[in-house]
């Protein structure tokens, strides 16, 4: 399995297989389409990474491959090539999205360190465009949980509702730190003997506490633990801001000490007692 997949769209059949050598010897997948009908196929049916493609070609130009690439539901970066060095073409291939144009003959070394931009180009645009789904399904989630809070909505009594039954000796155990039991794996925690309902987020963000207690995690380490996107520290504080307080109202408000302007740390509990209202008044505000 190829971790990059090219296609090459390319009439001229030598020339092809010149250039689909070129690419395989670096290591990359490449599949040729001889004409633009082809390539609209297989931009249809196939997740590419990058589009190398002639743009005087059979049936369909190399703008219209590239234009079918840009509507593609996660588009590839398209390198147009041509032998025809006219300013005008050069413009329309940048205008409607190409990554770059280069003039044929190319250089094998040239086209493969463009090759090598636009994958960095696909990379970079994919990850961002991780982070922003993340980061949209976080909000939801903080807004969706505050609406909950607010209507009282209340939560499952059954302790059964979600365990494994069998263990599973892949999963790491669980760990103990004072009155609470928590595991890995979502519904694998309980506080003083007693089932605790946690959302996946709200584990997430407590089993990476439990497990380091006393440390120091900053508001973006503890995002990325939850969601698996960076953030920014603002961003950050925003979206923890409602675990914190379901958290704490299930095990008690001392156990998640915010150190102000940096992040959390997690506290050894000890008992369901109701806390001291003098006990760690000032440490706790969030």
């Amino acid at each position: 399995m190829y971790q990059h997949k090219i296609l090459l769209v390319e009439d001229d059949f030598m020339l092809a297989q010149a250039l689909m050598a070129v690419l395989q010897d670096t290591g990359y997948g490449v599949t040729l389409a001889q004409d633009g009908t082809e390539a609209l196929d297989l931009l249809e049916t196939h997740a590419f990474t990058v589009v190398v493609s002639d743009i005087w070609i059979p049936a369909a130009n190399g703008i219209d491959v590239l234009q079918a690439a840009r509507q593609a539901s996660t588009p590839p970066e398209v390198i147009l090539l041509t032998g025809h060095g006219a300013l005008d073409t050069s413009l329309t291939a940048l205008r409607e999205g190409a990554f770059d144009y280069l003039l044929k003959p190319c250089p094998p070394e040239h086209l493969l360190e463009r090759v090598e931009a636009a994958i960095k180009s696909y990379t970079t645009r994919l990850h961002q465009t991780n982070a922003v789904q993340h980061m949209m399904e976080a909000f939801q989630e903080v807004l969706q949980t505050d609406e909950e809070t607010d209507a009282g909505v209340q939560f499952d009594d059954d302790p059964t509702r979600g365990m494994t039954t069998e263990p599973d000796d892949t999963v790491a155990p669980t760990v103990q730190v004072g009155a609470l039991c928590i595991g890995p794996v979502h519904y694998t925690a309980t506080f003083d003997g007693q089932p605790l309902h946690l959302t996946p987020t709200e584990h997430a963000m407590l089993w990476q506490m439990a497990t380091r207690p006393g440390k120091v995690f900053t508001y973006r380490e503890l995002v990325y633990a939850m969601h698996q996107c960076d953030v920014s520290t603002v961003e950050a504080k925003i979206l923890l801001k409602t675990h914190i307080r379901n958290v704490r109202a299930k095990i008690g408000t001392d156990v998640l000490v915010n150190i102000r302007g940096t992040g959390y740390k997690f506290v050894v509990p000890q008992t369901t007692k109701e806390d001291s209202p003098s006990e760690h008044k000032e440490s706790i505000i969030a």
